[in-house]
């Protein structure tokens, strides 16, 4: 199929990885090179790409057998196109995943054979034992390993301190509470910036106060709960901070959010890892505390932990060779420069306590807000809960449905897309 894609030639790769040693491949070593394509979703020219880049060299330097090729696509088609590819033959031997891709490709089968290979044959225990137990799981669906985690992200509590000195406001701590969050938002009200900038619109910001109001949003069995006891309050709780209170805007989306932090016109945000490079480029010293305790329950507000790892195709004709490629793109070495580099909270268990005793708080920060997370079950349909809270949310926000009716009605859509 076409690929609209940006593509990084292996030929270059190759050239890359010889010129290191002093020589370029021939032609007839170049013949003899297995092809290995693998896709990936980082953004085109951002740190993030060039650190996997050097990866590929590595990986080159240790199978100069191969001829790897890297295509870069975004993370929102990553997977339509990956389905797409399949159908026709075409898929990668390689790509970027997140455990909620699973759960939504995980069961699709062209021709009888599963999109995604099983990698459990492929490895040794030794290999797997490397990754933390928890998001090992995450890339299991009906007990095949369909990827090997490489990263974790979630949300978290950022600020910006001179704003806070500016105004004479006590920054955060680990150990607000709601209400502590609140009364800060508060009193940046007489001042010319938004105490808080959040996309409350928007399930995946809504998590963490409905996990500090109920629990888990799924029970052990992974059926759905979003109807329990609790969690209408923390839907009323966040519209009282848009409507009631104004201390949001219901204009705080995604993308506004981020710029306000950047023009200096929000001094906190709720957010991962992924913009911090930006915003310390944009000359703001950022900051990190944990999401705050509930003032009501006592109970830690637990954003969802999202895990990305690589998977390979079923349909790649070198399995082996991919599983050795996903491996090294694993592996502790390649882990370390990411958490270096870009502040990627990673999944070996040596690294993430490299993480935790890393003298840069941003990094030990993250890595501690990683310990207050929840994770989604791994099973089929799951993928579908963004939507359907997001839907619960806005019938709620417009006033057709009361926040336990709008709950209600997501727990049994979810559900049913679940077939449960």
């Amino acid at each position: 199929m076409p690929r609209n894609v940006v593509a990084i030639v292996a030929s270059l790769l190759c050239f890359c990885a010889c010129a290191c040693s002093g020589g370029a491949a021939s032609e007839a070593e170049k013949a003899d090179q297995e092809r290995i394509v693998i896709w990936h979703s980082y953004a085109v020219g951002g740190v993030e790409e060039r650190v996997f880049l050097r990866a590929i060299l590595e990986v080159q330097a240790q199978r100069p057998d191969l001829s790897i090729e890297t295509v870069a696509l975004p993370y929102s088609q990553i997977v339509p196109q990956f389905i797409t590819a399949s159908q026709g033959g075409e898929a990668p031997d390689i790509v970027r995943l997140a455990d909620s891709h699973l759960t939504q490709i995980g069961h699709i089968s062209v021709n009888g054979v599963r999109l995604l290979e099983d990698l459990r044959p492929h490895l040794r225990p030794a290999e797997t034992a490397r990754f933390q137990p928890n998001l090992l799981q995450a890339m299991r669906m009906d007990n095949a390993l369909f990827a090997l985690p490489v990263s974790q992200g979630s949300l978290s509590l950022l600020y910006n301190p001179a704003l806070f000195d500016a105004h004479n406001i006590d920054p955060p701590r680990d150990d607000w509470t709601t209400s502590d969050l609140l009364a800060a938002a508060e009193a940046f009200k007489t001042t010319p910036v938004e105490g808080i900038a959040l996309p409350l619109r928007w399930s995946l910001w809504v998590f963490p106060f409905m996990t500090s109001f109920g629990g888990d949003l799924f029970d052990e069995a992974g059926t759905p709960r979003f109807d329990a006891a609790g969690m209408a309050d923390a839907i009323a709780l966040t519209l009282e901070m848009e409507v009631g209170r104004g201390l949001v805007t219901s204009a705080n989306q995604i993308d506004a959010m981020k710029t306000k932090f950047i023009a200096g016109e929000a001094a906190m945000i709720i957010e991962g890892a992924w913009n911090v490079e930006e915003y310390r480029a944009a000359g703001i010293d950022v900051r990190q505390a944990l999401l705050p305790t509930n003032a009501q329950t006592g109970m830690r507000m637990r954003p969802l932990n999202s895990v990305l790892g690589w998977a390979v195709s079923a349909q790649s004709t070198n399995k082996p060779a991919a599983a050795e490629v996903a491996l090294v793109l694993t592996s502790d070495t390649v882990q370390r420069a990411f958490l270096e580099e870009t502040l990627t909270i990673p999944s070996s268990r040596a690294v993430q306590q490299d993480a935790n005793l890393s003298q840069d708080a941003l990094v030990a920060g993250f890595a501690r807000q990683a310990q207050h997370t929840f994770a989604i079950p791994m099973r089929r349909g799951v993928q579908q809960i963004f939507l359907v809270m997001d839907t619960a949310i806005q019938l709620h926000a417009v006033g057709e449905e009361t926040p336990q009716s709008a709950l209600e009605g997501a727990n049994e859509e979810m559900k049913a897309v679940m077939e449960l």
